[in-house]
Order: structure tokens, then sequence, then C-alpha cells
């Protein structure tokens, strides 16, 4: 039993109550997914990235747009099952991290989203005005990832689908939903 005064011990559960306003509440369902969550990501290293690097080596018609359909099936599919739980709980959004910033850090925010605008559209506009030659050339210097780019048009409109969707999916489930599951055992740093 607790030898500090009465008021003391209420002291502190307010002041935690008080600060403390996002409390870390996972349940079953949570530890279920994310093990669900893991074990895919295990999976898709040992069988389905293996698969689709054969499929590619075969020759196969189509097998780019196979692969990076899949991919994109796949991580919205597990993307809108943490939604929907997460939604199911009615938790607060900037517990996933996806609070709006204020003051100082939202000029910064947008400053960086700007400059990296500013830098996309400047590599954006170096590659065009480059000859084809070129273009083919600098490929190889993308060394052992250059298997993954599109190498046709319809490609290329799947593999803008593949970025779009690791921007939101991954961020989503590896930066906010699994850090937020573990972060109470290993700390915010060690579950990221």
């Amino acid at each position: 039993r607790s030898r500090q005064p009465l008021a003391t011990r209420r002291g502190i559960i307010q002041y935690y109550l008080n600060n403390h306003a996002e409390p870390h509440i996972s349940v079953a369902l949570d530890v279920v997914f994310a093990v669900w969550v893991l074990a895919a990501t295990v999976y898709d290293h040992l069988y389905s990235w293996p698969r689709f690097h054969a499929d590619l080596a075969s020759g196969r018609p189509g097998a780019r747009v196979r692969g990076y359909r899949r991919g994109i099936v796949g991580q919205w599919l597990v993307t809108l099952g943490a939604l929907a739980i997460w939604v199911g709980y009615a938790r607060p959004w900037s517990a996933l991290g996806l609070a709006l910033p204020h003051g100082w850090r939202l000029a910064v925010a947008i400053a960086v989203v700007l400059a990296a605008i500013g830098f996309m559209l400047l590599q954006v506009r170096q590659v065009t005005g480059l000859a084809p030659e070129t273009r083919v050339a600098l490929r190889s210097q993308l060394g052992q990832v250059t298997f993954l780019m599109p190498h046709t048009a319809v490609e290329a409109r799947w593999w803008l689908g593949v970025s779009v969707t690791a921007g939101w999916c991954e961020e989503l489930l590896f930066r906010g939903y699994l850090v937020w599951f573990f972060a109470p055992w290993l700390g915010t740093v060690g579950a990221m």
C-alpha cells in the first residue's frame, strides 16, 4: 500500500488524466491485427517478392502490372483494415500522427512540402529534357532496382499507383498504427 497521502495520489491521477489525453488502449483485435500485418510482411518477403522476381525473369507478359496490382490491392486492404479498427474504437487521429501542425511547425511543414515539390519539378524538367538514349543509359545506374521500374506506358501508370500506395499505406501502417501499438513496450523510438 502506498504511503503517499490521499491528496497526493489524487493529484497524480488528475495530472495523468489532464496530461495524457490520448491513452493507449489496445484490444485483442489490435494484437491479432498487428501479428497478422507482421506475418503478412514476412510472407511477402519470403514468398511474394521472390515469386514476383521469378515472374519478371521468366519474361511473361504483364508480369510487372500483375505484381504492381497485387501490391496496391494488398496494401490498401490492410490499410483499410487498420482504419476500420481505428474508427471502430473512436481513437484520436493524432495518436496515429495524423494531426495538423500549428504555429511554427505548420510554417516549416509548408516550406518543406513546397521545397520538395519544387525539387521534384526541377528533376522532371531535367529528365524530360534529356535525349532518349541518355535516359536509357542512365537507367543502368539504378542498379538492382532496375527490374522493378516500368518499361511501358501502362506499367508507368500502375507504377504511379504503387508510388501513391507506398506513400500512404506504408506510412499509416508502419509509422502510424504499428508504432502506436508497440510504443508502450518499446518506446516511440524503439517502435519505429
